[in-house]
């Protein structure tokens, strides 16, 4: 199973979550409320899923580094 299946089924999905984060910056923008606690709300709404996302992407860049590590030292160990 990838890591990628693995997160979604942990509930996160990077898509949706950015697509979200696209509609309450327009709701946002837009002032479609004058509702203080409605605004607050999807404030720290998106302030949730920005974290969200920038931590999955610190992860993906984690295993990237790992990854490459990885392939670059196999390939020194077939040059030798």
């Amino acid at each position: 199973m990838t890591n990628k299946k693995k997160t979604e089924e942990q509930g996160f999905h990077f898509e949706a979550a950015m697509n979200q984060i696209e509609s309450i910056v327009k709701i946002l923008e837009e002032n479609k409320t004058n509702d203080i606690d409605s605004l607050l709300h999807y404030f720290e709404e998106g302030s949730d899923l920005i974290k969200k996302c920038y931590d999955y992407l610190e992860h993906a860049e984690t295993r990237i580094h790992s990854i490459t590590k990885n392939t670059q030292s196999e390939k020194r160990d077939d040059e030798s």
